[in-house]
């Protein structure tokens, strides 16, 4: 039951992330190429927090009941650094500005998203008090996180604010 995905609202802090990102469209889905040019980066690199961050960054003042499979937008895959590390080559600094998030538990499969993200967009945002914010949309994998795994867990941070 989809009601039963919402988990929490959360006031996320700035983070400071070190990312790698490409702009894309839903129909033009370059996600596994994007996560298999930076995770092994990722993997060898110092001062890194425990887990993995899949970022989408929409054009501002996005409607998403007229997102089309054509709308682009920039994805990173990214992981959330340690006070004073250093970003290492092949990756970029990359400033998370926080903010008020509602945080929706996932498991399944990554083509299984697309019915959650509907149900966010479509049915739980338009019954809330909130709106959806012009920030960055998160989801947030442990380290151990595998995408063909059918019971894979990630937590979706949807940026709102008060309507």
């Amino acid at each position: 039951m989809m009601s039963d995905l919402f988990l929490r609202m959360e006031e996320l802090p700035s983070l400071q992330l070190a990312a790698k990102g490409i702009t894309m469209t839903m129909a033009e889905n370059r996600t596994v190429k994007l996560w298999q040019s930076a995770k092994p980066i990722m993997m060898r690199m110092q001062g890194r927090r425990p887990g993995f961050i899949s970022m989408e960054v929409f054009p501002e003042g996005i409607n998403f009941e007229n997102f089309t499979p054509r709308t682009p937008f920039q994805k990173w895959a990214a992981v959330q650094l340690d006070e004073g590390a250093a970003v290492p080559e092949g990756l970029e600094a990359y400033s998370l500005q926080g903010g008020l998030y509602a945080v929706f538990r996932f498991r399944g499969l990554p083509a299984q998203v697309a019915a959650l993200m509907q149900h966010i967009f479509l049915e739980w945002i338009p019954a809330s008090e909130y709106e959806v914010d012009d920030r960055e949309q998160l989801a947030f994998m442990p380290e151990d996180y595998r995408p063909d795994d059918p019971d894979a867990e990630e937590e979706f941070f949807i940026p709102v604010q008060k309507r």
